[in-house]
């Protein structure tokens, strides 16, 4: 059996998602931070990159 899970890189794409400056007590990063493993990729579940 294959299995393609990854760890979420919160390290990395915290500091540059949307999201930044909420708590992490607040939606959406509570339900991104739940998530610590997902199938294919390291980004958090709810990442959005931050418009410059």
């Amino acid at each position: 059996m294959v299995r393609n899970t990854k760890f979420v890189d919160f390290e990395k794409y915290c500091k540059i998602c949307e999201y930044e400056k909420k708590k992490d007590t607040d939606s959406p990063c509570n339900e991104c931070l739940d998530t610590c493993a997902r199938e294919g990729t390291n980004e958090p579940e709810r990442w959005r990159k931050k418009e410059k």
